[in-house]
């Protein structure tokens, strides 16, 4: 707990100085070194360093491995050091600024933000920037309401729109002048990172006395750094948290580190080489003292008897060293710089991307994180938020309840406008319940009303800005209808306007004309001013705000309620008058508004006696000034209060979906990529937009898990199957199936006729249903089916219902026996056998309870082919989704969600959306290996926490501000761009790195297996083969520019790779590389090297070859360099049998190496510095042989790899082979004037051609594993 003062500066606490760097000069070199050295391969190359420093144990010169080394790490420390520059200046800019504190004389004062304490008082003007954690005491005084700040916390959240500040009463009541002699304490939390709490308490020092006033503080009360204050010419506040105590600085965490599939695998391999080199090391020291004593002995002129005696610790450990460090390059220092340019290279590759730039914001694809673009290949499954995510976010009014009565039924309004004859009449006429509706509408809300200049088109004289878009929609309509919420002050004083209404006609979306209403312009009507005395603030916990507010005029005290269904329907006093009372019929009104996929709310209210308040208020003031339990407290006196409300109505608001997204999701589909929906909304209006935008399909079941149906233990009793008994099932033969298998081919066959026979009754376990399209039995919510009688649901429902089939279960158990058997059963009858498995089945409906209540829902309707026989689509609400992550069902949760083709859990809370994204990582990672990714998306603050478990993290910018944006690791425009990232930048990251990965590790090996080959030559000396200039630059910068040129690789199009999503399962599967990719380069390296030194040996090594111009013999530093431009060509040509198509810049590239290196090392040559190579290069040069010898050598080293590359391509093409010729077979097919056509190339054929339009129905088949 923090006591501050006000107006007595604590010299005790930090100043307002804020530092975001991580070094200092005096630790950067200690820190960064640690840093580097923390790595186990920079660990390895240090301790291979320091052993060459020994003249007796190494075989080349040390700088071989001191040189790359050191360059590796002077190359990251630089970047460091650049890092924490730009982090220095953007802190010294933020420090310098100056502000106006209020001295003890009431005179301000111009100080450094740096130089703020805890408990002075800060003045912030208009457009201000806030320098540190500010308690409100007193604002201007203007229109918009005395003690009222609006701000900006686009810097802190990302969101633009306003938010209401508001100075306690008790100060802003306060002179300005007198501000600087209040004597007040602040109570407030220890600093702390929840930007939304703040429970804090002021206590006002009595001038006589009377006793100290105590006033409770919240988040409403507290300006934020670097939040921007608008609207308000003045402000001032106490600091309560300065520098990076302040919520800001708590925040600035270091994100989770994500480690990445590829580098994963990296590390095993080279674990793998590590031990190989152990092994060999001391295999070929046991050879090695063998031949000494069995041949070396024997040759006097070696020396080695006179060195045994005199030296036995060489043979015994020196020698077996000498053959570690050379062996030592088999493991590539330069693999972790190449990731890292290859991983910056992919992130402005992304960026640059104008495929993925949205149109209307401008805004493209950034990746704010560069370590993990090859994950991008290899995502199996997709958490996807649907506000904001999979829809606009772009709210607008379309249906309502009213008194029981629905509006807004027809279709024939424009997008946008919702309009309805009969409200617009009553709404003239006066009707109370339907003003008391649009009354809690204008007053339960967050948002801040601005007067427009000029009216809008639909008559409109005030805009909304609030955090919630479905707030602003509901302003807007019940503006639209005559009630405008007008102003709102820091006292509480509300005005509504009253206005009457204007109506007239508009085009409707059916060709003919739909009415409209809009507010008369002028004074209005009728003006209320309401008090609200109490704000009951909304929390995705309790899931609803209300608002006490006492009319002005009468003096009446109404509490306004409004909220999600689910939580809102305990609180109602529900009258148990059958079926047509509000409440039942506003029910009903609300799972048909969410079956068209709508977003409802309920709203409810309650007439307050004065008593029955003031007791109340006292329960409140008591716990909002509580230091202990406060938020408990408070959650204990907001039930106490919203209790026995009367339903008004319910609202709906329509979320459109985004363009491309059913596209997308088909795509993703297609691409072996399975995607779940996390959402808060209601399990009705996810379910119906999952099947709008083709995410669940329509020939799946749909199995709604309720929270019944998640029953610890084997099973529990099922009413359906009526078996009474509690019992383990056996998945081989549950109890009831034959039931239910009866039944669902009763309701299949029924519907390929295409009507219900009349009269006839689906019934399962003695629950009846009426299985026809308009007549279903509808459902109240199970927590409150035994306050409505059953009378007061009505058997049949006027919407769009459809068949549906019930199979209940009593336990996860029972339920994953009966999904086996259904689909056991559907795949060998539905269509005829075994081969029907892969062929749709018809839909079915499920939903599954346990104890008989009326629980159904719509069905799907229709086959589209999406679906495999026997698929269904899991959905989860509520306290199911909590059951289901628990320890008892979390096991069979995954199992079942593992069969499902599509997962919607509603109602979801962000930390349940975290839980879900955990629980399938560690399912998959124990079952799959570290290959399989999963990726989150969503566009709002309560999707952070999502996006942060993930393994990749895809943050939308939306309409909820740039939390998750900033939180993710990759941000996108729409959801759209996500088929482009995955299957177009994703694929060819993985394909990409895996290819240079697999080239770096065979460079690296073929190299230090020429010189194991060279020390079984020459009885295990220890020797090099190759000089030590040659060692020293082999990882850089020759093959490191042959690597390099890997890194355009393109086996298929941008084109290509859209229209066939299934060519993204080559890298999701990590075909590119594994463990058996990796031993096959092992091999072909190690057979090459082989082939490559023996034919040097055979051509060069020998005495009997001489120069045929000057006799010479050929000595050591002549074959090894003979070796090394072997070598070197190997490496060449493998790029240009690897690549999949060259451009002219890898051509380029490729020869712009081999020049570089003769003459790089002819110049070395000429130095009289180069010793023994000195003139050496120039006497190679200048003979032919040597040019046909290093040629013809590297060419059989590689033709069998070329050859056996080329039969496997055409004998057992891949798909991208076949997608490839194909491709190529289009793009000689395009006239010479097509192609030659100015035009701008899109994202499909900036890369090549697009297969779109030149493939057969066959291929695409083929390809899309239709056939």
């Amino acid at each position: 707990m923090r006591r501050v003062r006000v107006n007595v500066p604590d010299l005790s606490l930090p100043d307002n100085t804020v530092s975001n760097t991580k070094y200092t000069r005096w630790n950067f070199l200690p820190k960064t070194l640690a840093q580097q050295f923390s790595k186990p391969m920079n660990r390895y190359f240090l301790l291979i360093a320091f052993l060459q420093l020994d003249s007796s144990l190494t075989p080349v010169n040390p700088a071989s491995t001191w040189g790359p080394l050191i360059a590796v790490t002077l190359i990251s420390m630089l970047k460091e050091h650049l890092d924490d520059r730009k982090r220095a200046e953007s802190d010294r800019l933020a420090n310098e600024r100056m502000f106006a504190v209020v001295g003890a004389s009431g005179a301000l004062g111009k100080v450094r933000a740096a130089k703020i304490r805890v408990g002075q008082l800060v003045l912030v003007r208009r457009d201000d920037e806030v320098p540190c954690d500010l308690v409100v005491l007193r604002t201007s005084e203007e229109a918009l309401g005395a003690g009222t700040c609006y701000v900006q916390t686009t810097n802190l959240d990302g969101e633009a729109d306003l938010k209401l500040r508001r100075a306690p009463p008790s100060t802003q009541a306060l002179a300005r002048d007198a501000l600087p002699a209040l004597r007040a304490v602040v109570e407030c939390a220890a600093p702390n990172a929840d930007i939304h709490a703040f429970d804090s308490t002021l206590s006002i020092e009595p001038d006589g006395a009377a006793g100290a006033e105590h006033l409770g503080l919240s988040a409403d009360n507290l300006l934020l750094q670097a939040t921007h204050v608008r609207k308000t010419a003045w402000a001032i506040g106490v600091a309560v948290y300065v520098g990076n105590q302040t919520k800001l600085g708590c925040n600035k965490t270091v994100p989770p580190f994500k480690y990445p599939a590829v580098e994963q695998l990296v590390n095993r391999f080279s674990v793998a080489i590590f031990c190989f080199q152990l092994v060999l090391t001391l295999a070929l020291g046991i050879a090695g003292a063998r031949w000494r004593a069995e041949v070396g002995a024997t040759l006097p002129y070696l020396g080695y008897d006179h060195w045994s005696r005199a030296h036995p610790v060489v043979y015994n450990l020196v020698i077996p060293l000498r053959f570690l460090l050379l062996m030592s390059l088999m493991i590539p220092i330069s693999l972790a710089v190449t990731l890292d340019v290859l991983r910056w290279t992919y992130a402005r590759w992304i960026g640059d991307d104008d495929e993925m730039r949205d149109g209307r914001t401008g805004a493209r694809a950034v990746a704010n994180s560069t370590a993990v673009p090859e994950d991008l290949g290899q995502i199996r499954y997709v958490f996807a938020d649907k506000t904001g995510t999979l829809t606009e976010n772009e709210m607008n009014f379309r249906r309502a309840s009213i008194g029981g009565e629905a509006y807004g039924d027809g279709d024939g309004a424009p997008a946008g406008i919702f309009s309805d004859g009969a409200l617009i009449a009553r709404t003239q006429a006066g009707h109370v319940a339907i003003l008391n509706y649009w009354r809690c509408i204008a007053l339960c809300n967050g948002c801040a009303p601005v007067r427009r200049a000029q009216p809008a088109a639909d008559g409109g004289l005030y805009e909304y800005t609030s955090p919630s878009p479905d707030e602003e929609a509901l302003c807007l309509a019940a503006q639209r209808f005559g009630v405008a919420l007008a102003t709102r002050g820091a006292d509480g004083v509300a005005t509504l306007e009253m206005r009457a209404l204007r109506v007239g006609s508009t085009p409707s979306k059916r060709g003919s004309t739909a009415l409209r209403c809009t507010p008369l312009g002028g004074a209005p009507s009728a003006t209320e001013r309401w008090i609200v005395q109490h704000e009951i603030p909304f929390s995705s916990e309790r899931k609803r705000m209300s608002v006490i507010a006492r009319h002005e005029s009468s003096g009446q005290l109404v509490l306004f309620t409004k909220g999600a269904d689910d939580a809102m329907l305990p609180l109602l006093a529900l009258r148990d008058d059958g079926a047509h009372s509000v409440g039942a019929r506003t029910v009903r009104h609300i799972r048909r508004f969410a079956r068209l996929g709508l977003r409802t709310l309920l709203i409810a209210m309650r007439r307050l006696d004065a008593r029955e308040y003031e007791a109340w208020a006292a329960q409140f003031q008591a716990a909002s000034v509580a230091t202990a339990d406060r938020s408990a407290r408070l959650a204990a006196t907001y039930a106490a209060i919203e209790v026995r409300l009367e339903p008004l109505g319910a609202s709906a608001i329509e979320d459109a979906l985004q363009p491309g997204v059913p596209e997308t999701l088909r795509a993703l589909r297609d691409a072996g990529v399975r995607v779940w929906m996390l959402t808060g909304d209601k399990a009705e209006t996810a379910l119906e937009v999952a099947r709008a935008c083709k995410l669940v399909p329509h020939a799946a079941f749909v199995v709604d898990v309720r929270p019944a149906s998640l029953v610890d233990g084997a099973s529990s009793s099922s009413s359906a199957f009526r078996s009474g008994a509690r019992r383990p099932l056996s998945p081989l033969s549950p109890p009831g199936v034959g039931v239910a298998h009866e039944q669902l081919h009763f309701a299949r066959d029924a519907r390929a006729d295409g009507e219900w026979p009349e009269g006839k009754r689906a019934q399962v376990g003695g629950r009846a249903q009426a299985p026809n399209g308009t007549a279903l039995a509808d459902a109240q919510p199970r927590a409150h089916a035994r306050e409505m009688s059953a009378g007061s649901v009505e058997s049949a429902d006027d919407d769009e219902a459809l068949p549906v089939l019930n199979v209940s279960g009593g336990s996860v158990e029972e339920l994953l026996a009966c999904m086996r058997a259904h689909r056991a059963l559907l795949r060998q009858r539905a269509y005829g056998g075994a081969d029907g498995a892969s062929r749709a089945a018809d839909n079915e409906y499920v939903a599954v309870d346990d104890d008989g209540d009326d629980d159904d829902d719509a069905a799907a309707d229709g086959v589209d082919g999406d679906g495999a026989a026997g698929a269904y689509a899991l959905i989860l609400e509520g306290d199911a989704l909590a059951r289901a992550l628990s320890e008892a069902c979390r096991a069979q949760f995954y199992e079942l969600a593992l069969g499902a083709s599509a997962v919607v859990c509603a109602r979801a809370t962000p930390s349940q959306k975290a839980e879900v994204v955990r629980l399938v990582k560690r399912a998959t990672a124990g079952a799959a290996g570290a290959a399989v990714r999963v990726l989150a998306i969503g566009d709002g603050g309560n999707d952070v926490a999502m996006i942060q478990e993930a393994h990749i993290g895809v943050g939308l910018v939306g309409k909820e501000g740039l939390q998750a944006a900033r939180a993710a690791d990759y941000t996108l425009g729409r959801f759209s761009f996500l088929q482009r990232l995955l299957l177009v930048h994703g694929r060819r990251a993985h394909q990409r790195t895996s290819a240079i990965c697999l080239y770096t590790f065979y460079k690296s090996i073929f190299f230090a297996s020429i010189q194991v080959l060279f020390n079984v030559w020459t009885g295990f000396s220890g020797a090099s083969f190759f000089p030590s200039l040659a060692v020293t630059v082999w990882n850089a910068p020759f093959t490191m520019v042959t690597g390099f040129s890997l890194l355009v690789d393109r086996d298929v199009t941008d084109g290509g790779l859209l229209a066939f999503p299934r060519l993204y399962v080559q890298t999701q599967a990590s075909l590119d590389l594994n463990v058996r990719a990796f031993a096959l380069w092992w091999l072909r390296a190690v057979l090459q090297a082989c082939f490559c030194f023996w034919a040097v040996i055979a051509a060069f090594g020998t005495v009997d070859y001489v120069h045929p111009r000057t006799g010479a013999a050929c000595e050591l530093e002549q074959t090894g360099y003979v070796g090394y431009t072997v070598a070197l060509y190997v490496q060449v040509l493998t790029v240009y049998v690897e690549h999949s198509g060259l451009a002219p810049a890898n051509h380029a590239a490729l020869l712009g190496c081999l020049l570089a290196f003769h003459l790089s090392f002819w110049l070395y040559s000429s130095l009289p510095m180069s010793a023994d190579s000195h003139g050496l290069i120039a006497y190679l040069y200048a003979d032919p042989s040597y040019w046909l010898g290093c040629g013809t050598i590297a060419a059989a080293a590689v033709l069998p790899v070329a050859l056996l590359k080329y039969a496997v391509h055409h004998t057992w093409p891949s798909e991208s082979a076949v997608v490839q010729h194909y491709e190529r077979e289009r793009c000689a097919r395009t006239p010479a004037s097509q192609a030659a056509a100015p035009r701008r190339a899109s994202g499909n054929e900036r890369n090549g051609c697009s297969p779109s339009g030149g493939l057969d129905d066959s291929m695409r088949a083929t390809l899309r594993g239709e056939a």
